[in-house]
């Protein structure tokens, strides 16, 4: 199936009509002073709310992709808690995308406070809608959401396609990786022991993984909810109302999004064990990226 058919070019404006409020101006963007929280240096990106309609993420380092993954979410799941993009457009160096703001408390601020049950009435949303874009049909390869190189900082720093992909197959995405740590140690002049180990046994433990459309930066931070009851017993209940943050999103091999959820985060509570009931678990594929992580980043 052809998904990179019919892309918006850039500069990209929803019609008037579509908008929930008049278009906030470069200006009013770049003077705006409620700041959400990233961590880039302001100079490469900020990210503003705007007359409490819309947010903004603007800057040298924001890339046209997190756009491209709006739109086509809208596009196949329109029930997608997922921000609604109006605008992504250059000025000079920096690129803009402006989307809708979306009410809600961040899950990472809300998970120490919350009970057990309300922690799974959140997880068993969070399957339902995860579940709907790894359903989304496959173009059959791997690469971001308009079909060019991965996103995934792995992939997208090196200029070689062979790194950076599109891949075709599986073995071509496993080749990438054991690559991508071949190079680090001749960057580093040191032998690629590692690299070889890869090569070796990356074809026979990382096979038969279908390409799924993956957000590939899911933690509860990038997860909005908000409380709708509260019964008898105390127990309250939220609804999930966003999920943002898409600028590394694409098709990846269906063990991605649950391994990546463990490359980076810390074993600091129960978040881990509750992703077992969001995403389908990976073990043994996961225990292999952090394997590459701790070698690439250490």
């Amino acid at each position: 199936m052809n998904h990179y058919t019919n892309l918006p070019t850039l500069p990209y404006f929803r019609t008037p009509a579509e908008l929930p409020a008049p278009l906030p101006t470069t200006a009013d963007i770049g003077n705006g002073t409620e700041e959400i929280r990233t961590n880039y240096h302001p100079n490469h990106r900020r990210v503003v709310v705007v007359g409490g309609r819309f947010v903004a993420k603007f800057g040298s380092k924001v890339g046209e992709n997190e756009g491209y993954a709006l739109l086509f979410l809208e596009k196949t799941c329109p029930s997608f808690p997922a921000p609604r993009l109006h605008a992504m457009y250059k000025a000079g160096e920096r690129l803009y995308i402006v989307m809708d703001y979306k009410p809600g408390t961040n899950l990472l601020t809300l998970w120490p406070t919350l009970k057990q049950e309300e922690k799974m009435f959140i997880a068993r949303q969070l399957r339902k809608k995860m579940d709907q874009i790894r359903s989304i049909a496959s173009p059959g390869i791997f690469s971001d959401v308009t079909g060019g190189p991965l996103k995934h900082r792995w992939f997208y720093w090196w200029p070689d396609p062979r790194i950076s992909g599109p891949f075709q197959t599986e073995q071509d995405f496993n080749k990438g990786l054991a690559l991508r740590v071949q190079k680090t140690w001749e960057n580093n002049s040191t032998g690629g022991w590692l690299a070889k180990f890869l090569s070796r046994h990356l074809p026979g433990t990382l096979q038969g993984h279908p390409s799924v459309f993956t957000h590939s930066d899911f933690h509860r931070g990038n997860v909005l909810v908000k409380e709708i009851n509260e019964n008898r017993s105390g127990t309250r209940q939220y609804e999930v109302t966003a999920i943002i943050d898409w600028e590394y999103a694409g098709w990846y091999p269906s063990y991605w999004e649950y391994a990546r959820c463990f490359m980076d985060f810390h074993w600091a509570d129960d978040w881990f064990e509750i992703v077992e009931h969001i995403i389908k678990p990976y073990p043994s594929e996961t225990a292999f990226l952090k394997l590459i992580r701790m070698d690439l980043e250490f």
